[in-house]
């Protein structure tokens, strides 16, 4: 049985934490399919890691400041958005970086290889651990990494030192792809192109298709308006939700329900007053909640946008999760949502901050249950092209050389 180092800077605290739960799921999977014993290496939080024991999964979080809460880098609203908060986050970078490679290095030195998540900080800790320590590192690359470098001075250098230790890189979209081979000095570009592989993260599709009472459902989480659309995700400027209750200025017959938390919470809540939005913020949901409040909700909206210097998402798992529950999509074309969204079939796709468009087609689905009712079910057959059961295999294959 191969022994996989798993690095990241985030991972779920518990099995019914919404905060990057794909990748415990993922780490899971793989630890199947391979198979592994897979150790995650994973920055600590305020709140601590709880999981039950699994002989194939261990988690081991590491402290990276003393004392460990005043920790200010790593989770809540995403190491992008806190390094905005304030001199303490970025102080603390030099020191996680270092505890990073020295947690990495103890679980590198006793596996087979190493895989690692984000190209910083665990894409850097991951090729310099593979140099000294002559493993295979494989990298995922998802998108707040990606954009650091394309901002960071000398990112092209830091990025092609990542990609030129590792032995194959995926990315969750096509957009992805191009930004990373733009990142990259023209002469490396062609021998690490090869390397490369599109494969977006999973979702277990089979929990979201359970029967459910909607009416029974509303009248328990006490929503009365005859609508409710959701949206789902962190609570920061690039996930575009200002636009989103623009889009509903006015609709009194629909409940928003906003699953999530993050550093503009307060601010959306002040917005959503000023507006008159009957908006529901319900914070960090377990997942047999956040499978209710889709059922109860008849659209899901993603308003993704783009910030000054280009960042903006990837393939949005809590989209997928939108789509596997019927919800026809509304989402900005950007990122990888238009890799999953066909436009008028399954969902519709909109310009980024254009909030008159996102309320044209809330209100034609609103108003047209049959319409509501088709997109919805090709949604949920779109969905099944991302269940875990088709994407493991794909990754698993990097490790095993099939």
């Amino acid at each position: 049985m191969k022994q996989i180092a798993f690095l990241t800077s985030s991972f779920p605290r518990s099995p019914d934490d919404p905060t990057v739960g794909f990748l415990y799921q993922l780490a899971r999977e793989l630890a199947r399919a391979v198979p592994a014993e897979v150790e995650v290496i994973v920055p600590s939080d305020t709140r601590k890691h709880e999981f039950p024991q699994e002989d194939e999964l261990k988690i081991h979080p590491f402290h990276y400041f003393v004392p460990a809460r005043f920790q200010r880098l790593a989770y809540g609203s995403g190491m992008p958005d806190n390094l905005r908060t304030g001199i303490l986050p970025r102080l603390q970078i030099p020191c996680l970086l270092f505890s990073f490679l020295i947690a990495g290095y103890r679980s590198a030195k006793k596996s087979d290889l190493i895989y690692a998540h984000w190209m910083v900080p665990a894409g850097l800790v991951g090729a310099i651990l593979s140099r000294c320590l002559k493993k295979k590192v494989i990298l995922t690359i998802h998108s707040g990494g990606l954009h650091v470098l394309r901002r960071l001075p000398g990112g092209r250098k830091v990025a092609a030192f990542i990609c030129s230790a590792s032995s194959h890189i995926t990315v969750t979209c096509s957009q992805q792809r191009r930004l990373l081979l733009e990142l990259l000095p023209e002469a490396e570009r062609a021998a690490i192109s090869a390397r490369i592989r599109i494969s977006p993260m999973g979702i277990d599709r089979e929990a979201y298709q359970k029967g459910f009472d909607k009416d029974n459902l509303k009248n328990q989480y006490r929503i009365s308006s005859r609508f409710a659309v959701i949206f789902m995700g962190r609570l920061v400027a690039v996930k575009g939700l200002p636009v989103l209750l623009n889009a509903l200025r006015g609709r009194d017959d629909v409940t928003l329900l906003i699953l999530g938390d993050g550093k503009d919470r307060a601010m959306l809540e002040n917005q959503a007053r000023k507006l008159g939005i009957r908006a529901r913020f319900t914070g960090l949901v377990n997942n047999r909640k956040k499978i209710d409040y889709l059922h109860i909700s008849d659209i899901m909206i993603q308003p993704s946008g783009i910030l000054p210097g280009g960042r903006t998402e990837g393939v949005p798992v809590s989209l997928l999760e939108g789509m596997a529950a019927g919800l026809p999509a509304i989402a900005s074309r950007v990122g990888g949502i238009p890799d999953i969204i066909a436009d008028g079939e399954d969902g519709f796709l909109v310009d980024p901050d254009d909030h008159g468009s996102i309320r044209d087609r809330i209100d034609l689905l609103l108003a047209d249950q049959v319409l509501r009712k088709e997109m919805g079910e090709k949604a949920a057959m779109k969905a099944a092209d991302y269940n875990w059961t088709k994407i493991v295999p794909k990754i698993a294959a990097l490790f095993t050389g099939d």
